[in-house]
């Protein structure tokens, strides 16, 4: 896994969740275990692929820093679609969270576990780096790092959501490949560690 340079001025920090856990815990016990590890596994596979930082995991959630929006973005795109298209059992799509949907045209919509996703960029200077000493792990603080842990838990499930800054730096020039995705403006939300309403979209 390639670490975030330790000297970057911002990190996009990436936090998700799985919806599935709780109703598989509740009626199929037997496959938390390995939709969790398809999970985890997935997860790890690309953000070393994407040159990605793990600053956290708590249970299915992930914390991952990027050295670029792009990066955040192909991250994101990529493991949405490997859940899409993986041939998941028959025991596991007949979960009422992992079963398969499909758009009015009849296109597949999910299929798997709903994992939601949201990007946000901490700015210099709202958040600080240190380095673990018992671990070497380096590990985020600041107003900025909190709010990006909130931001990731605010999508739905299958849901890519990013914030009004992160937007705007991959708005600019060279930032991201032309192309690479359509963004849709969803509204204004409020999130108890911004003091203003924050722009999101998807």
């Amino acid at each position: 896994m390639a670490a975030a340079d330790p000297h970057s001025l911002w990190a996009d920090v990436l936090n998700m969740a799985s919806q599935t856990v709780n109703a598989i815990e509740k009626s199929r016990a037997g496959l938390l275990k390995q939709v969790q590890e398809i999970h985890d596994s997935l997860m790890r596979r690309e953000l070393a692929l994407h040159n990605g930082y793990e600053i956290n995991t708590q249970g299915d959630a992930f914390e991952i820093a990027f050295h670029n929006i792009e990066s955040a973005v192909r991250f994101c795109m990529k493991v949405q679609m490997e859940l899409l298209t993986r041939d998941w059992t028959k025991r596991v799509l007949a979960l009422p969270t992992c079963a398969q949907e499909y758009d009015s045209n009849g296109l597949l919509r999910f299929a798997g576990p709903r994992i939601r996703m949201g990007i946000h960029l901490a700015k210099k200077g709202t958040f600080k780096k240190r380095l673990n000493s018992l671990t070497h792990h380096v590990q985020f603080e600041g107003p900025g790092y909190l709010f990006a842990e909130e931001f990731g838990d605010s999508g739905h499930g299958g849901q890519i959501v990013m914030s009004g800054i992160a937007f705007q730096a991959g708005s600019r020039p060279g930032a991201l490949t032309p192309g690479l995705a359509v963004y849709n403006h969803i509204g204004m939300f409020r999130l108890s560690k911004a003091n203003e309403p924050v722009s999101v979209f998807e």
